[in-house]
Parts: C-alpha cells; structure tokens; sequence
C-alpha cells in the first residue's frame, strides 16, 4: 500500500513539474531582459527543454507500462535514472533562475555546480536540424515503434 501511495506520487509530482516548466521559462525570459544576449538565460532555456523531455519520458513510461513497470528490475532503473536526470535538471533550472533574478543561488555552496557564464552558439540552420530532428524521431516513437504492453502489478 505504502509503494503504490509513492508511486501515485511519483506520477503527481512529475506531472507538476511538468506543468510548471513554462513559468519558469517565462520568468526566466523576464528576470534575464535582454535573452538573446545573456548565456545564462540561453542555457536556461536549453535546460527547459531537456527537463521537459526527461519528465514526458518519465510519465509516458509509467503511464504506458504501468504500475508493474517497478518489479522489472530493468525498467525500474531506466525510470529511476530518468527521475533522477529530470529532478537534477529541474535543480539546475532553478538555480539559473536564482542567479538571473538575485545574482546568487543555493547550488553555490557545491564545488561541482556547473557555472553557465557562456552558452553554446548555434545557427538557424542548425537550430531548424535539430528541431526537424527531435520530431522526426517523436513521430518514430509514437508511430512505428511497437507500442508496450501494461505489465500486470
């Protein structure tokens, strides 16, 4: 009883995470003023799509295996290891936060705390690969590739 409360959890907490995403994009935007210019809101909103995606990878594969998924030794990692990217990700999301809007943030303390004083530069043209890219693939996923089955608790 206690493992399915956790996991029911589990599933809410990701879900507002998720859905909380988009506002700490668009104060970031807002505590950055000019974003094109400031690395750090760059690498903030590159960090907001990988946060997204790890979180959607988390839910969708809870949702799709379902509660069985957790006594597969296997997939239990997989999604574990998913959880933890995602919770570490959604970390560094709010400390960049913390560093646009006040200058400091509490993952200063840690002497392994990544520093995002530049950002990658990429084009247009590269920016549209990408993006073609990461739909090509969604699409792959959710089209061709044989759907899973629910695993039975």
């Amino acid at each position: 009883k206690v493992l399915t409360g956790i996991d029911a959890a589990s599933l809410w907490a990701a879900g507002f995470g998720l859905a909380m995403i988009p506002f700490a994009i668009i104060t970031g935007y807002l505590a950055s003023g000019d974003t094109a210019s400031d690395p750090q809101a760059v690498n903030k909103m590159i960090l907001s799509g990988l946060c997204t995606g790890l979180w959607i990878g988390f839910i969708y594969g809870r949702m799709t295996l379902g509660p069985g998924l957790w006594n597969h030794r296997r997939l239990a990692v997989v999604q574990t290891v998913i959880a933890f990217l995602a919770i570490n990700v959604t970390y560094l999301l709010g400390s960049i936060g913390g560093l646009l809007a006040r200058g400091e943030t509490i993952m200063d303390i840690f002497p392994f705390f990544p520093h995002f004083e530049s950002a990658p530069e990429i084009g247009t043209f590269v920016s549209v690969v990408l993006m073609l890219v990461g739909l090509a693939t969604m699409l792959v996923v959710i089209y061709l590739q044989p759907k899973p089955q629910r695993m039975a608790e």
